[in-house]
């Protein structure tokens, strides 16, 4: 089991502290989208790069944490399409 300081040190490796600011830019500009649009729900996305992490929704657990931090409200919802529920997705809500 690795210890914090370790996987502090890791994340560094990995770059995934620049690549977190990095998404957090281009989750901002999501964001700004959606508002003009006035939808109340936003789909974390996860096409940015964070470090080695390639799955969405390793991607999304990291940059969720992230932005509960900065006060955000990010909620995991599961739904249910064709009768079978879907993964889990992150999203942030807007209330008006």
């Amino acid at each position: 089991m690795m210890t914090p300081s370790e996987l502090k040190e890791l994340a560094k490796e990995l770059d995934i502290v620049r690549d977190i600011d990095n998404a957090l830019v281009e989750v901002d500009k999501v964001i700004r989208k959606a508002l003009d649009r006035g939808d109340a729900r936003v789909m974390i996305p996860t096409y940015m790069k964070l470090g080695n992490l390639r799955y969405y929704d390793d991607k999304q657990n990291i940059i969720a944490k992230e932005l509960i931090k900065r006060g955000f409200n990010c909620k995991k919802e599961s739904e249910i399409c064709g009768g079978v529920r879907q993964e889990p997705i992150w999203y942030i809500y807007f209330i008006w």
